[in-house]
């Protein structure tokens, strides 16, 4: 068997009227081009008490 899968955030982006996907895990840091003073890390996205 493979290794585990791992909780994977996948961003959307729309350029040039396609979407481009952005897929983050782990410690990936998480940039946004609309709101670019956070960047959290996907572990950290996913730890958030719901």
């Amino acid at each position: 068997m493979g290794s585990p899968k791992q909780p994977t955030l996948s961003i959307c982006q729309l350029v040039d009227g396609k979407y481009q996907v952005q897929q983050f895990r782990g410690s990936d840091r998480i940039v946004s081009a609309a709101f670019p003073e956070l960047q959290p890390t996907a572990e950290q996205v996913f730890a958030v008490d719901q």
